[in-house]
């Protein structure tokens, strides 16, 4: 289902979005290799990440690599259909139909309040639907034998179950707080119909053809722990990015002032230790040595980036007269 149809659109970031700024996490290896590829996103409804202004900083980030001719188009897999799950759970009678119906709204919804950011992608958009992916042929073959993986390999079965029991932990904090009665084993239920079906749209992505997948947070455990089994390759590359806030004008960063004694080698050190042995010191002697020894570390930090020699002419003797110079000083 496109969406846009300007992909030499030179539109500005919005103003909503200037103070956010999206960017991939230790993906340049990916990135790099990037040449008018397709991403894919999904959209995780009531994933504030994912929303208003957050989604319009990711719309900024895709526009960049479009600028750079890395990425040359778009999907967008949005997941209202899989919240059919959920959404049946606060009403008193479960009724299918209606499920569906208020889920696929979700994505409606979705789409008509991300609407300008859509429209301000500079590449190709293709809308996907979750319903489209999972009644797709061959999602049904995937689904059974991802709950046969579940039945019968002890290390799916500890990851599902793990994050089932996060899940519902955090679906009954929210129905607390609104003050909404819930059934503890429909609950279960729901949460691990979900992840079964989120394990088996990874695999119907690569069946797919799609190569990248970008999400703001890290992949679920089961999830990565199912494409790893299926496919040891790795043909989905998962890209993680971030949206942080940033300052209007932030400053340019300065850079570590390191004194120069510390980067040298421990058997440098103990020789200049012991080249400084011979002085007999005292107290005033001590507060003039000092007052030089700054002054040439400063000299030394100064121009350290220049040759970064001092420790090799030390050790070349090209400096084996600090100890008489100390002397004649003090």
């Amino acid at each position: 289902m496109p969406v846009n149809s300007h992909p030499n659109s030179t539109r500005q970031p919005d103003n909503r979005t200037a103070g956010l700024r999206a960017k991939f996490r230790n993906c340049s290896d990916i990135t790099a290799q990037w040449e008018g590829s397709t991403i894919m996103t999904a959209i995780s409804i009531g994933n504030h990440q994912q929303d208003n202004e957050r989604f319009g900083s990711f719309v900024d980030l895709v526009n960049h690599y479009g600028r750079l001719k890395k990425v040359a188009k778009l999907m967008i897999l949005v997941s209202g259909y899989l919240q059919r799950h959920y959404v049946h759970l606060r009403w008193d009678e479960y009724d299918e139909e209606r499920a569906i119906k208020v889920a696929k709204g979700m994505d409606d919804d979705w789409l008509e309040r991300n609407r300008v950011d859509l429209d301000r992608l500079t590449v190709p958009v293709e809308v996907v639907r979750w319903d489209e992916l999972s009644l797709a042929e061959g999602f049904e073959d995937i689904l059974k034998k991802v709950m046969r993986d579940y039945a019968e390999d002890p290390v799916f079965t500890a990851l599902i179950d793990a994050h089932e029991e996060a899940y519902v932990g955090r679906k009954i904090k929210t129905y607390v707080e609104d003050g909404n009665s819930f059934v503890p084993s429909q609950l279960r239920k729901a949460a691990m119909d979900y992840m079964m079906e989120e394990c088996a749209s990874y695999v119907q992505m690569v069946h797919h053809g799609f190569q990248y997948f970008a999400y703001p947070g890290g992949m679920p455990a089961p999830g990565d722990y199912v494409l790893n089994k299926y496919f040891p390759l790795k043909p989905l590359k998962y890209l993680r990015y971030e949206i942080r806030r940033i300052r209007e004008t932030e400053p340019e960063p300065q850079p570590k002032r390191v004194d120069p004694f510390t980067r040298t080698s421990p058997e440098f050190r103990k020789k200049v230790i012991l080249a400084l042995n011979p002085i007999e010191w005292n107290t005033q002697k001590e507060e003039k040595f000092l007052v030089k020894l700054n002054l040439l570390l400063e000299e030394f930090n100064t121009s350290w980036n220049k040759n970064n020699r001092f420790e090799s002419d030390f050790e070349t003797g090209n400096v084996i007269g600090l100890t008489e110079e100390f002397k004649t000083a003090t």
